[in-house]
């Protein structure tokens, strides 16, 4: 589960080849380092990182998620329609 600090450091090493601009905040430096553990992210210079092709993938599998959808549900479970 990532947090939405942790979605918005990788979007910020995806499409920047600066250093965060919060980099010395735990929430940030944790998720880099949890990141590159994981093969999400790689060095790319002093302070600097960069999406793996694992990053790339994790990011796309984000941007491709639907919208959540509500529904009405019955005691039985079932889906109430409404015409």
């Amino acid at each position: 589960m990532m947090s939405p600090s942790d979605i918005e450091v990788l979007i910020h090493y995806h499409c920047s080849p600066s250093v965060h601009p919060r980099h010395d905040a735990p929430a940030v430096s944790e998720a880099v380092e949890r990141f590159i553990k994981d093969d999400i992210l790689e060095p790319g210079g002093i302070g600097r990182f960069q999406t793996t092709s694992r990053g790339k993938a994790l990011l796309q599998a984000i941007c491709n998620t639907a919208y959540p959808t509500q529904a009405w549900i019955d005691e039985s479970g079932k889906i109430i329609q409404f015409d």
